[in-house]
Formats: C-alpha cells, sequence, structure tokens
C-alpha cells in the first residue's frame, strides 16, 4: 500500500521495490499514486534492469543524464480501451535527441483481460490526457516484457491493445455531433496527395493538429483555431513517406487516426 499522500519516493541510495509478484504488488488509495526515483537515464542497463525494480529501464540512449522515473498502478483509457494496470514515466532533464530504447515490464496479474501477445506501447505527451501508439521493437511474453527504440524525447508510457482501425473512407455525414462529443474524421484513408480532416467541436477552442510517424515521433504539429461545430481542413500530405501514420488533435476523448500514407 502506498502511503498517505499517494506517492512513494525512494532514494537514490539503492531503494528499491523487492519482490513484486501476482500476489504481492503496489497498490493502494483511489488509484491516483506512484513510485518514483532520480536515476541516471541508463541506470541498470548493463544488466537489462532498470533502477528501483521499478519495471522500466533506458536501454539506449544518445545522451546520459539524470532523470525522474516514475511507474504507477492504475489502468490508463487509451484509444484502444483500458490499459494494463500499470504506467511509466521517465522524466530526463535533458529530453531531446535521445534516440532512446526502453523495456517494460509488467504482471500477468495486470493484464486485465488483454492478450499480452497484442500487447503495443502507448505514449502520452500530455501525462495521460491523449495517447497515441507506438511500434514494437521487441517482446517476450515469457519475461513479461516489450522494447520501444528511436525515442527522441521521454514521457509517459503504458501497455495496451492495438486500436482497430477506424473506418474512414466515404463521405462526411450531415449529422451532427451529440453534444457532449467531440469527432474527428479523415479521409480518403489509404491517402496519397491530400488529406481531407473534419473535426465537429462542441465549441470554441485552439488546440493542434499532429500528425506522428510509427515511432512515435512528431513530423507536424500544426496549431488550430476550432469554431463551435463543423470544422474542415485539406492537409497536403504527398511529401511524407509512405506508411502508417496517427492524426490526432489535441482534444481530450477525441483518438487518434492510423492513417496508411500511400
Amino acid at each position: 500500500l502506498l502511503p498517505g499522500d499517494q506517492t512513494l519516493h525512494l532514494s537514490s541510495e539503492g531503494s528499491s521495490l523487492y519482490f513484486e509478484n501476482d500476489n504481492s504488488r503496489m497498490a493502494g488509495g483511489d488509484g491516483t499514486g506512484y513510485a518514483t526515483l532520480w536515476a541516471k537515464l541508463l541506470a541498470g542497463a548493463e544488466n537489462n534492469a532498470g533502477p528501483g525494480n521499478l519495471g522500466l529501464a533506458v536501454l539506449h540512449s544518445d545522451h546520459e543524464d539524470y532523470a525522474e522515473f516514475r511507474r504507477g498502478f492504475a489502468p490508463q483509457t487509451t484509444p484502444a480501451g483500458n490499459s494494463i494496470a500499470r504506467w511509466y514515466e521517465v522524466l530526463p532533464n535533458h529530453n531531446q535527441g535521445l534516440n532512446a530504447q526502453l523495456r517494460f515490464w509488467y504482471l500477468d496479474a495486470e493484464l486485465g483481460g488483454l492478450d499480452e501477445n497484442e500487447l503495443i506501447v502507448w505514449r502520452s505527451g500530455d501525462g495521460g490526457i491523449s495517447w497515441v501508439p507506438l511500434s514494437i521493437h521487441d517482446r517476450n511474453t515469457n519475461e513479461n516484457w516489450v522494447e520501444i527504440d528511436n525515442q527522441d524525447e521521454l514521457a509517459r508510457y503504458t501497455l495496451a491493445g492495438p486500436e482497430s482501425i477506424l473506418p474512414m473512407a466515404g463521405h462526411i455525414s450531415g449529422i451532427p455531433a451529440s453534444a457532449d462529443a467531440m469527432t474527428m474524421v479523415l479521409f480518403p484513408n489509404p491517402v496519397s496527395e491530400t488529406a481531407q480532416i473534419c473535426i465537429r467541436a462542441t465549441m470554441a477552442t485552439s488546440t493542434f493538429l499532429r500528425w506522428q510517424d510509427a515511432s512515435g515521433k512528431v513530423v507536424r504539429n500544426t496549431p488550430i483555431t476550432l469554431h463551435e461545430g463543423r470544422n474542415d481542413f485539406s492537409e497536403t500530405v504527398s511529401e511524407l513517406p509512405p506508411g502508417i501514420w496517427f492524426v490526432s488533435v489535441g482534444l481530450s476523448g477525441v483518438p487518434a487516426i492510423r492513417v496508411v500514407k500511400e
């Protein structure tokens, strides 16, 4: 159980979580707590282990520095549904151009019915509000871990299933969105030259339109202003490399769209 403030502070002198297993693991309170530890970014990398037995490790980084490592135990809500009952966060002092490789461990008891063979890593750059899926570099279901690589900036991560491909081909319906929902539609999908994007907003707001490649790298991040109701945008994508892309808008409850660029 976590202490009253829901935060377990591990010292940098070797404090660690010991003997975590399916029957004895971090828990407590309302699920908002986490364990935290300051350590070198590559602490434990030489032994394929991470600092403090928190269940995550940075195995490679082009830049070494100190970082705060956090691990929580509450499922996160991703566009694919609930994640496992574990999230991870790495907050380095220097957080750009890292080209980092990370490994995340998990327990069977945290899966919550998810198939570990289908787990992928989801990344959140805003503390768990919005999530974008990443490509898996490696996995080992016997040892219960997955890896990602090519991460230039580190953030919060969790493990969940893959997002279903949304049916985006066709025309935009003239039916207005429900009063309490914002929606985003993109077509055609696959796309080769120009993507048409329609966002229905329940209120006027300013946000961004973000394109991320399969590794999670942000390639395009365009500020946009939304008016209440329907907002239409055209995005030229002919210069983007072919492959899988994820388009998101910084609004809570609006999932990223998986786009195939031809």
